[in-house]
């Protein structure tokens, strides 16, 4: 682990189904709750039989749901992601609600493969803090808006507010191990932080319009033993830190996440924060 990068460790834990089924079957219905506010605030909308619409590229589309809810508005949307399971299932997904306005692209969201000036809005639903070099996408982004265009993005917001995260965290400082050896990557809750937006999008000729604005969002767990094994299981960070730890501790951990779980409830308050900045004309 110690000669791995981030983003090798990003790359391998994304590109594998073994993460991508448990993923979408823990964060399928929380990650979709701030995509009604997050599509408002780019104004996504068209009409397939006109030439009036919205040109849409959601970036790190995972299993899709960004994206089919844009197209469900009418956008003319394009999808990204390095993942080829993940942009199966979103395929598969957008053919069974009878989709074709979505186009799909295996591509590296530091690296976008398209014109510059070529969509109105980009759009990154959980998927910058994975990157090892967010300020590479924001350029790209900025780079493939048209004048006026905008970008959103949400992240989550850190801890204690999202309490799925501050019970895993701290129980892994009580129970485990927090230092292990693990690659190091951006700061995972660094855009929660509206100053870090602010200088971020300025940095690439994007006017900041929202910065760093919570939306609640509920995660919901059908049993205490879930919230361990959908980190242990369906993450990559997170992930790679629990199986770091001896199988003592890990044990341990997991103990004290049911317990944990058990006294709060099985839905548990954990927002998104969503930012938008515009391109300077």
């Amino acid at each position: 682990m110690a000669d791995t990068t981030f983003a090798d460790l990003e790359a391998r834990g994304w590109c594998s189904a073994e993460v991508a089924s448990p993923y979408v079957r823990f964060f399928e219905h929380l990650t979709a709750q701030c995509v009604p506010r997050m599509l408002a605030s780019c104004d996504v909308v068209g009409d397939s039989t006109s030439s009036s619409l919205t040109r849409v590229l959601d970036v790190a589309t995972g299993h899709g749901v960004v994206a089919i809810a844009a197209a469900a508005k009418g956008g003319q949307v394009t999808a990204v992601d390095f993942s080829e399971p993940f942009l199966d299932m979103a395929k598969q997904s957008a053919q069974s609600k009878g989709l074709n306005n979505i186009k799909f692209v295996q591509a590296d969201a530091q690296k976008l493969p398209f014109d510059d000036a070529s969509f109105d809005v980009v759009l990154c639903n959980f998927g910058v803090l994975h990157l090892g070099e967010p300020d590479a996408f924001f350029a790209e982004a900025s780079r493939c808006l048209a004048p006026g265009g905008k970008l959103a993005f949400t992240v989550w917001v850190a801890p204690p507010k999202t309490v799925p995260f501050e019970i895993t965290l701290r129980s892994v400082r009580e129970c485990g191990n927090a230092d292990v050896p693990l690659p190091q990557g951006p700061s995972f809750f660094k855009y929660a932080d509206a100053a870090s937006v602010a200088s971020a999008m300025e940095a690439v000729g994007l006017e900041p319009t929202v910065l760093a604005e919570e939306v609640p969002q509920t995660m919901q767990l059908d049993r205490a033993e879930d919230l361990f094994e959908l980190f242990a299981t369906g993450t990559v960070r997170t992930r790679a830190l629990l199986r770091a730890q001896t199988d003592d501790a890990r044990r341990a951990i997991a103990a004290r996440m049911a317990e944990e779980v058990r006294t709060a409830g099985l839905n548990l308050p954990c927002p998104a924060c969503l930012s938008v900045a515009v391109k300077k004309s």
